[in-house]
């Protein structure tokens, strides 16, 4: 599938502003202590759902082609992961005011953390998965696989979802065989800079384009090489960026030299091919050869990503777009934005980006499936994606948000300069799904220490995982 966005389609956008609910006693037991928003958006102890009765709700208000009877009386329990008390909280809170304003009688109860994989399977075990629910991309095919969570392609065709709002990515990166089997929570990683230290030093800082043709690795090698300075007098080193040893952050270097760790097909490990092992090497070398990252122990040093970054002993990092809450609050002492990250050598290479996010999923069979599912279309509504949006806790995945002039030119940090987080949704690579994800993900992250600790060239250390890989793959 496309993944681009025509130029077109920018300026289109750009130019355009405008069962029963009754729950067994070991459901609870399975849950543990939540908490229940009710239709007038209150708290309240978890109490057992009353009986159901019939309503007909106004199912066009959350992007449904006709009207669907929900019931009210029904309690939906959405597991929406991170912890109770956070500023994400209070996003998920609005948009559950948001539901109940459209569907009143419905209430919905948030379950924070039970997002792992394990726990989540322990919920199937019991027969207690909640209506609706959060899996990451890697260990998301292991749920299809065994037929626990229902496709949404039935519902989608039913009520006109409008999938061209959205990113190609967004959509595709929940998609196996053809069908979808959730929408998006999207994630997407772009770069932090300091652009005051490169101002001081006289040097162009690293591009806020994806698509620029003079950003390579080399012109952001000579940056980082211009701006780092090492320790001197008692005062800690400068660095220019900041290598991550996850494959998230590694990943989208490999895939701008037109590598990649596993084929299209998901039928062969590729990482030991060259533009992948050139990626890596350049990565490892910018610690180990270049210096203008810090190592392990520099990096305890400096105290860290974000305190080094907010301290001015670091000039960029790569990492999720929930940072940009994160330096409104703590980088007030620099002047900071977003950059890109630059294309390989490769020919015909081009910068990717990287992201992921979470997919919402439903689990099959599940008796509140239609309250569950106009719930979804509330969370992935214009006024959900824009909550999200709103807060930098999430890249938006429709296009006519992230196209918008209030997501465009906010009046915070980095500004206009959102346009990276933008132009990067435009250009991220989905994650190839496989079902033993979570495995191949541990073998590779423990066999590249070696590289990141600059004890084994990017070659000796793919070279070491590789027959564990094949293994892995033949026992799909």
């Amino acid at each position: 599938m496309r993944q681009d966005i025509t130029e077109r389609e920018r300026e289109q956008h750009l130019s355009a502003n405008g069962m029963a609910s009754e729950r067994r006693v070991t459901r609870r037991a399975a849950f543990g202590t939540a908490a229940t928003v009710g239709a007038a958006g209150g708290t309240a102890l978890l109490l057992a759902a009353c009986g159901p009765s019939t309503a007909e709700a106004p199912a066009s208000q959350a992007g449904q082609a006709g009207k669907v009877k929900l019931r009210s009386g029904v309690k939906l329990i959405w597991s929406v992961g991170g912890s109770a008390g956070s500023a994400r909280e209070e996003m998920r809170r609005q948009m559950v005011d948001l539901f109940t304003e459209r569907h009143p009688g419905i209430d919905v109860e948030l379950l924070f953390g039970h997002t792992s994989p394990t726990k989540l399977f322990t919920l199937f075990v019991g027969g207690n998965p909640p209506d609706l629910f959060r899996v990451s991309t890697v260990p998301y095919p292991a749920f299809v696989a065994q037929g626990l969570v229902q496709s949404h392609d039935d519902l989608m065709k039913r009520d006109r979802f409008d999938t061209r709002d959205f990113f190609p990515a967004a959509l595709e990166q929940w998609r196996i065989q053809g069908k979808q089997w959730a929408l998006p929570f999207l994630g997407i990683r772009v770069g932090y800079i300091n652009a005051g230290a490169y101002q001081e030093e006289g040097i162009t800082p690293p591009s806020t384009s994806w698509r620029d043709p003079k950003y390579t690795w080399d012109a952001f090698l000579e940056s980082a090489r211009r701006v780092s300075r090492p320790a001197r007098g008692g005062e800690l080193s400068r660095f220019g960026f900041r290598v991550s040893s996850s494959q998230r952050d590694w990943q989208p270097w490999v895939w701008s030299n037109g590598g990649d760790v596993f084929s299209a097909d998901g039928k062969r490990f590729t990482l030991d091919e060259p533009p992948a092992l050139e990626a890596l090497q350049f990565l490892a070398d910018l610690v180990h050869r270049f210096h203008v990252a810090p190592n392990a122990q520099e990096d305890e040093d400096i105290g860290g990503q974000l305190k080094a970054f907010h301290g001015g002993r670091l000039t960029m990092y790569h990492a999720p777009i929930n940072n940009v809450a994160r330096n409104r609050d703590g980088a007030t002492g620099i002047n900071w934005t977003l950059a890109a990250l630059p294309r390989g050598r490769t020919k015909n290479a081009t910068a990717r980006s990287s992201g992921g996010g979470v997919g919402w999923f439903m689990p099959k069979g599940d008796p509140n499936i239609e309250e569950a599912w106009a719930l979804l279309m509330v969370v992935q509504s214009k006024e959900g994606v824009w909550l999200e949006a709103k807060t930098g806790e999430a890249p938006p995945s429709r296009k006519s948000v992230a196209y918008s002039k209030e997501y465009l030119e906010p009046s915070e940090p980095p500004g206009n300069d959102m346009k990276v987080v933008v132009e990067a949704l435009e250009v991220i690579k989905p994650d190839l799904p496989l079902v033993k994800g979570p495995e191949f993900g541990e073998v590779i992250g423990e066999g590249l220490k070696p590289m990141w600790d600059g004890k084994q060239t990017a070659r000796q250390a793919v070279t070491a995982i590789k027959p564990q890989i094949e293994a892995l793959l033949a026992s799909q």
